[in-house]
């Protein structure tokens, strides 16, 4: 067991060991491309660093492909910090169908890491989400992309392929944009929130992450690195990326009865970074940074997945 399962409760275990059987097993008769191909929309003059951790994570995972849409201007540097990351300098392309054209390949998209918010950029972003939604991709959204939704929160009126993975400050904004009052607790509110923007699953991040979705709660409160350094959040995007994918994939193979994809592959997803996090806080302390934590992903994911 990975550091941490022993504060988790009986329901995260079982979920947890639902989960294990959605992980996809290595075969000789596995083609490039059936363990995930994951997208990532973001980037900005300020943030480059944000979708690089997206999409290697995504592929230190186990992710076959990681595609990276951002502007011109950072591309080159994206394309710098690794060979293994397909790079798109087609964000601000005056043709959304520059970067559309590449959604019927993937299987989830991680929206808003680095994204910034320019008003320019925000409105490509609410059409690129369009595009995939009418593909019925799964789309998990971080960081900028929470404002975005705030500003457009019918972006994902009856869409239940979406996650979001806001911090408090971020859940403020949303619960804000919801009307609804912000003294109250999270299990009070996020199925109120959740109902708003489409009945999208939440993963709340926090000293314990909650995670919510079609009425169901989960809470995480294993351990987890006492420095905050950034990235973090990115390499959690990834993760539910690449988690919920594989659980839909199982599911529809499977028919699980009362299994929620969007749930598992969340809930995984926070058990597994808050692990990395933890434990490379141990090796490093308060020197350790999100280039570390991409180190420790393999050993953490074989330790709590393949084991």
């Amino acid at each position: 067991m990975a550091n941490g399962d022993n504060d988790l409760t009986a329901t995260g275990l079982d979920m947890l060991s639902q989960f294990r059987k959605c992980v996809p097993r290595l075969t000789s008769e596995l083609h490039k491309g059936q363990c995930g191909r994951i997208g990532v929309i973001g980037g900005s003059h300020d943030y480059s660093g944000a979708p690089y951790y997206v999409a290697m994570t995504a592929l230190r995972l186990g992710a076959d492909l990681s595609h990276v849409f951002c502007t011109k201007e950072i591309a080159p540097s994206i394309r710098a910090y690794s060979p293994d990351i397909i790079v798109h300098s087609t964000l601000d392309a005056k043709d959304a169908s520059d970067t559309t054209q590449w959604f019927p390949r993937l299987h989830s998209i991680a929206v808003g890491p680095g994204l910034g918010r320019d008003p320019t950029i925000f409105k490509r972003t609410i059409e690129l989400v369009e595009a995939a939604k009418e593909m019925r991709k799964i789309l998990v959204f971080d960081a900028d992309s929470i404002h975005l939704l705030a500003q457009n929160h019918a972006l994902l009126k009856d869409y239940n392929q979406a996650v979001l993975t806001p911090n408090k400050m971020e859940y403020r904004v949303l619960v804000k944009a919801a009307g609804i009052d912000d003294n109250l607790e999270p299990q009070s509110s996020l199925k109120a929130v959740s109902e708003f923007f489409g009945g999208c699953a939440i993963l709340l991040k926090g000293a314990q992450d909650i995670i919510y979705s079609k009425g169901k709660y989960l809470s995480n409160p294993s351990p987890v690195a006492l420095s905050r350094c950034g990235g973090q959040g990115d390499l959690l995007s990834a993760a539910v990326a690449v988690f919920t994918f594989w659980a839909q994939s199982y599911h529809e193979h499977n028919h699980i009865e009362g299994f929620d994809p969007m749930l598992a592959g969340a809930y995984a997803a926070s058990v597994l970074v808050r692990a990395v996090s933890k434990k490379t806080f141990d090796e490093l302390g308060r020197s350790m940074v999100a280039s570390d934590m991409l180190r420790s992903v393999p050993d953490v994911f074989k330790q709590m997945f393949e084991q």
